[in-house]
């Protein structure tokens, strides 16, 4: 190869390194915004679904251990709304996609 090839090389050589950075670039922004939108569509809901079972086996067990504390068994009526509200954050869980065997698995835990 002559000199004159070797410097018109260069430029070409610089536009394909540019080239494949920038398809580098875009992949790995595309899989890291795949990630987000999966966050922000499965994983936030499925989140706020169960802190929302957490505090509700939360007050589940204060309002338990309040009601034998205080031997008033009419405490134990304040559990149907909270119960209710666990039953529902936990049938939204079912309904996120992919998380509905995991939901099942946390109601079943709640229930027992």
């Amino acid at each position: 190869m002559n000199f004159r090839a070797r410097i018109w090389m260069l430029p070409l050589c610089a536009a394909l390194v540019f080239i494949a950075g920038m398809a580098v670039s875009y992949l790995v922004g595309a899989r890291t915004s795949n990630t987000l939108e999966q966050l922000r569509a499965v994983d936030y809901p499925y989140l706020a679904q169960v802190v929302r079972v957490d505090r509700g086996a939360e007050q589940v067990r204060l309002t338990l251990q309040a009601a034998a504390a205080e031997g008033d068994d009419a405490k134990l009526k304040e559990l149907e709304p909270v119960v209710a509200a666990v039953h529902a954050a936990v049938d939204a869980m079912k309904a996120i996609p992919g998380k509905a065997e995991a939901a099942g698995a946390l109601g079943a835990a709640f229930d027992a």
